[in-house]
């Protein structure tokens, strides 16, 4: 799963690269487009008077310059946020496959974690957080049987326990006393099956 996420992602910085390259190229073009134009604003100039070309020559020179260093400029910007953008995906994947967790071998878990030496592959590993944790209930390893039977079997105790209680509040027959004692009884069978679990 994680194998995946990296090569999506990797594509993901490439095809952003890739679109990179393609604004610098396009802002080269830009940019001799523009000096190619301020060559023809000058060549234009030099068939007038001396002076008028001369002035126009100046100023078309100016032009070129200015257009030339905004586009440098844009082509710079663009390449910065490609790149800003690349590393941002790279950080990301990086962020993704730190989170990830893949099933251990009996003998890489820390040893307070080795409670049953004949299960040799498909543990989890060392989880950091309660949301790890959490979360790892829901995928395969050698304690998803054990989780859900505890968690089924608290759901069903608790349903028992809930029946019991709407039976005796229900019933004609039902005194504080009575109704006292089928809560007793809802409690213990509770902490039976948690201690027994």
């Amino acid at each position: 799963m994680s194998g995946h996420a990296f090569d999506k992602a990797e594509v993901m910085a490439e095809e952003m690269a890739k679109q990179a390259r393609q604004a610098c190229e396009k802002a080269e073009e830009m940019a001799r487009h523009a000096c190619d134009r301020a060559e023809e604003m000058a060549k234009h100039a030099r068939d007038k008077a001396e002076e008028v070309a001369r002035q126009a020559r100046e100023r078309a020179e100016e032009i070129a310059r200015h257009a030339c260093e905004k586009c440098e400029e844009m082509a710079r910007q663009a390449c910065d946020r490609a790149e800003e953008v690349a590393r941002h995906a790279c950080e990301k994947c990086e962020e993704m496959a730190r989170h990830a967790w893949t099933l251990v071998h009996h003998h890489h878990l820390p040893k307070w974690l080795r409670d049953n030496e004949f299960l040799t592959k498909g543990h989890r590993p060392q989880l950091y957080s309660f949301c790890a944790c959490f979360r790892s209930i829901f995928r395969v390893h050698t304690e998803t049987g054990n989780i859900w039977t505890h968690l089924l079997g608290e759901y069903t105790i608790q349903s028992i326990n809930q029946s019991i209680e709407e039976f005796v509040m229900r019933a004609q027959w039902s005194t504080d006393r009575v109704e006292y004692e089928a809560r007793a009884v809802a409690r213990w069978l509770s902490w039976l099956y948690v201690v027994g679990s």
